[in-house]
């Protein structure tokens, strides 16, 4: 079974752009994104899964991070990172799923100083204040109300 990626982006330009960059390199490739009718975009998650020749979907990460199952792929990688960490867990949580066969890889890109590295840096806030909720007694706590606090600063 050959490998086969996924790349996610918030943004249909940036889809645009590397749809561009894999046709000018002879990658067969398919697509999914919110201006795309339905009954298209599940033809491209059939073909993407049963096509050894479709190696790379191109997907939205509202269109193709809900609802799907992707087991074909083994490579996810995360183009642009969203500010709701949950929306992208949701979206890798579409090639973990029930029928994976295989080892999943994920990559992101995250620049140094960059508008990526702020969102993975409040990514992190949130999961840190997600798990302090989660834990029985901890809401009213000092530890929650200083998360709070790191949360509204950044949001500033």
């Amino acid at each position: 079974m050959p490998n086969k990626v996924i790349v996610f982006s918030s943004w249909t330009t940036t889809l645009d752009k590397m749809s561009d960059s894999l046709r000018r390199a002879g990658i067969h490739h398919a697509r999914i994104d919110g201006r795309h009718s339905f009954s298209r975009r599940t033809k491209a998650i059939r073909a993407f899964g049963i096509d050894d020749g479709l190696r790379v979907l191109l997907a939205t990460i509202g269109a193709g991070g809900e609802g799907l199952t992707l087991t074909a792929a083994n490579h996810v990688f995360l183009l642009d990172r969203h500010w709701n960490p949950a929306v992208e867990e949701q979206a890798v949580a579409r090639v973990y799923r029930l029928g994976q066969k295989r080892s999943v890889t994920v990559r992101s890109y995250n620049m140094k100083n960059s508008v990526e590295s702020a969102i993975a840096a409040s990514q992190d806030r949130k999961r840190e204040l997600g798990s302090i909720m989660l834990r029985p007694g901890s809401v009213g706590t000092a530890e929650f109300s200083a998360m709070c606090q790191k949360l509204a600063t950044l949001m500033k």
